[in-house]
């Protein structure tokens, strides 16, 4: 009797698992973690690359925040 209990609890949570769908979403988060923290790094990594290469991206963004930084302190002196 003990292990009809024990076999038919089983199954019942089985059942109750595979209906519900809860069993597929196991170790998502950790998923989304390790994806979000990979951005990071690649996003990291090509500004490492940019800041390093002289004739790259790194004086442009300079320029462009230099100048957009100059057109505020002018439009705030008016």
């Amino acid at each position: 009797m003990d292990q009809l209990h024990r076999a038919l609890g089983r199954a019942h949570a089985e059942i109750y698992w595979r209906l519900r769908g809860v069993g597929g979403e196991r170790g998502q988060g950790t998923v989304e973690y390790v994806a979000i923290i990979m951005l990071v790094a690649t996003v990291l990594g090509f500004a490492v690359t940019a800041i390093k290469d002289d004739a790259g991206i790194a004086p442009k963004i300079t320029r462009k925040l230099s100048s957009a930084i100059d057109g505020i302190k002018t439009n705030a002196g008016n």
